[in-house]
């Protein structure tokens, strides 16, 4: 689909999705009908510039990435579902980044690390935390089913008999870590894919415990 076509499309589907929450249009905006101060304005693509969202590939292998490289995209490295291909998908895409013509693409490689994350004062509370996320994603992995909810700790604890130890290897499917720690691995991680960012994924079914531990990380790197 040509360039323009295809933002015609997006924007039309922008147009019918605030509809569908609520929004009518009304003098070129979108109102929401509850609360009429609240409004929202998409507006169309004119002359020759067609804007566009930045378009991203998700990648767990080298394949994706070389796909991305070639169509000189960025790149969202998954580094939790293979994380012992991390950094040679890194290097692969950057092997095979050819810079697009297209507007709003990087020049050059552009890429972040996604990591599952899991932090507290103490390694072992740390390992505690984690043990939710871990018994769910065991549950998708081995039988193919993944829990309509989450565990809180102590049931998963009790689900899993027991407390598993922390991954050890330097690309662990799971980063679990002492705060102490933290910033040091995922420092290293990042650097070794050359990534300009990393993405954290926790699984905390508490929200209080989530916000206090994305409060915990943001210290870290204060």
């Amino acid at each position: 689909m040509p360039p323009r076509r295809s933002a015609d499309v997006l924007h039309n589907l922008l147009g019918r999705l605030l509809r569908l929450r609520g929004f009518r249009r009304h003098s070129g905006s979108f109102v929401l009908q509850t609360r009429p101060e609240l409004s929202l304005t998409i507006k169309p693509n004119s002359g020759t510039q067609v804007l566009m969202p930045t378009l991203w590939i998700m990648a767990v292998g080298q394949a994706s990435a070389v796909r991305a490289g070639a169509l000189g995209l960025p790149l969202a490295l998954s580094a939790f579902h293979r994380p012992e291909e991390a950094q040679v998908s890194a290097s692969a895409y950057r092997k095979a980044f050819r810079p697009s013509s297209r507007p709003g693409l990087p020049p050059t490689p552009k890429l972040f690390v996604a990591l599952r994350v899991t932090s507290a004062p103490s390694h072992s509370e740390a390992e505690r935390l984690a043990m939710p996320m871990r018994w769910a994603f065991e549950q998708r992995r081995r039988f193919n089913v993944m829990p309509q909810c989450l565990p809180g700790v102590e049931e998963a604890i009790e689900l899993a008999g027991g407390v598993w130890p922390a991954e050890s290897n330097d690309w662990p499917m799971y980063t679990v870590s002492a705060l102490t720690d933290l910033r040091s691995r995922l420092m290293r991680m990042g650097e070794a894919c050359g990534a300009d960012e990393i993405m954290m994924q926790d699984v905390i079914p508490d929200p209080k415990r989530r916000l206090e531990h994305y409060h915990d990380v943001a210290r870290c790197f204060a």
